[in-house]
């Protein structure tokens, strides 16, 4: 299994704030895209039912130019977001409460 793991860094491109996802401890994005903003990515429904989930914008800052995108599959025990020709699988019960923790501390105001 993969481990998911998120940064919360500012992005003065955008003058927001960005999720940055690692996934092995690896930058999935790398230096051509921003991450998406933290309140508009953890209330993505599709992280957790499956479907398709903005993960990345264009280094322009604007979502619909150029995005990133991963196709959540949830099955028995695991999720998998296929991305390009890529497959990372994650643990569902690891892979929802850390997306619960880092979401809920975010979007009340403790995520710094």
């Amino acid at each position: 299994m993969n481990t998911l793991t998120f940064k919360i860094l500012p992005s003065e491109v955008s003058n927001d704030r960005q999720v940055r996802i690692e996934i092995d401890g690896q930058d999935l994005l790398g230096s051509g895209f921003l991450g998406i903003d933290p309140s508009r990515f953890f209330r993505q429904k599709n992280l957790f039912r499956g479907g398709e989930i903005l993960i990345g914008r264009c280094d322009c800052g604007f979502e619909g130019c150029c995005d990133y995108v991963a196709d959540v599959e949830i099955s028995e025990n695991k999720v998998i977001w296929n991305i390009k020709t890529k497959r990372f699988e994650f643990d569902e019960y690891e892979y929802t409460d850390y997306i619960h923790e880092k979401g809920d501390r975010f979007i009340f105001g403790k995520f710094r």
